[in-house]
């Protein structure tokens, strides 16, 4: 819904008739339209509370004194029905009924327009005994005296309105212009935050495909993302060692999904990537580092390894090879878990003491593995002594 002062004011006073004049019998503005270039006739009949305006015709001949009235720009002046030249017409129909002259009981207060730099004309009828001012029907005359004042103060009330109107009209000029300029701003901001935002993912992309050298460094399968995977890490909001920590998970959890194939390629696709390692390391202190991909196959191994060995716990059994080997998710055999013990055997040793505190229990308490640490030890007491 528009504000009521954005409207043409000669219609907001017309409106406003019932009101300023109660008991009028019609009244007639006539404003420049400055948007449409064009003179605009209205009136209301017997205003009242709710009333619309309605288009009024002007006859053309009448434009030539209807502009002539619009150019003297007077405060206020009373007219007789038949000195109105839109009126003219109707009046000429009526004069055979008309037998004496009729009192001057219109009254015509002018308002400056800016847009023609004219006046827009406000016509108040009055009933013919001024019964408006409670005047009897004998007494029905107005002294020219009474004219000035009546005019005076309706004209001073619709001036005022007129001002209060204006200065309405200017603070949202001023206000909207504000506001478009804002817009504009925030339109040029957002086209460059784009322009930003498109070349910041290019970057991030690139690095990725740094970092995944730098992790699989010489590896037998190249690391490649699948543009899923692509558009997932451009909505990355972080620093290089989150994203590098990021794609290292993702290397260790494809590389364990090929565990038993070999892949010149390997494709890391969406799932792989798990963003929310970024918003975990906000909330820790020391974020967790994973291991390198070369190492993958050994960390499934003892990941696969500590989880059975917890399961054995819980029953309480014995953290022999057997139990562990029946608990892991798909069943292994005592000898093959010490087979794979052996095999990743310098691997194993190398992870235990790069991360002394991931596979707890493995290395506490499991005796495949201890083992392995034994002999390790041995081996070196040997070289010492030799």
């Amino acid at each position: 819904m528009p504000y009521s002062f954005t409207e043409p004011i000669v219609m907001q006073l017309m409106q406003m008739a019932h009101s300023l004049v109660p008991g009028i019998q019609k009244v007639v503005g006539l404003y420049w339209d400055g948007t449409d270039r064009a003179l605009v006739a209205s009136q209301i009949v017997s205003p009242r509370e709710g009333a619309c305006c309605e288009a009024l015709e002007i006859p053309a001949s009448s434009l030539q004194s209807i502009n002539q009235l619009r150019e003297e720009q007077k405060n206020f002046t009373w007219f007789h029905l038949s000195e109105l030249p839109f009126e003219t017409s109707m009046l000429h129909e009526k004069q055979l009924d008309v037998f004496h002259e009729m009192e001057r009981n219109i009254l015509m207060v002018a308002l400056p327009n800016d847009d023609d730099q004219k006046s827009d004309l406000l016509f108040f009828y009055f009933s013919e005994n001024f019964s408006t001012f409670k005047l009897s029907s004998v007494s029905k005359n107005l002294f020219s005296e009474h004219r000035i004042i009546i005019g005076t103060m309706l004209q001073n009330s619709i001036k005022t309105i007129w001002q209060l109107n204006r200065t309405d009209r200017e603070i949202l000029r001023q206000v909207n212009g504000s506001t478009r300029s804002i817009i504009e701003r925030y339109k040029e901001s957002q086209e460059e935050l784009k322009r930003l935002t498109s070349g910041v993912q290019r970057n991030i992309l690139d690095i990725c495909k740094h970092l995944l050298d730098e992790i699989t460094p010489g590896g037998s399968s190249q690391y490649v993302l699948t543009p899923a995977a692509a558009e997932k890490l451009k909505k990355f909001k972080g620093e290089i060692p989150e994203l590098k920590a990021i794609l290292k998970k993702a290397v260790t959890f494809a590389s364990a999904l090929e565990f038993d194939q070999y892949r010149e390629e390997i494709r890391l696709d969406e799932f792989h990537i798990d963003l929310d390692l970024s918003r975990d390391s906000h909330r820790h202190a020391n974020v967790t580092v994973m291991p390198s991909a070369r190492y993958a196959k050994t960390v499934v191994l003892l990941d696969k390894l500590e989880e059975a060995a917890k399961k054995v716990l819980l029953k309480d059994l014995p953290l022999t090879g057997a139990n562990v080997g029946n608990a892991c998710a798909k069943s292994i055999s005592a000898p093959a878990v010490s087979d794979a013990l052996k095999k990743h055997r310098a691997k194993i040793i190398t992870l235990l003491n790069e991360y002394p505190d991931r596979w707890n229990l493995l290395r506490s308490e499991f005796k495949p593995l201890i083992n392995i640490l034994s002999a390790k030890k041995q081996d070196q007491e040997i070289k010492s002594v030799g």
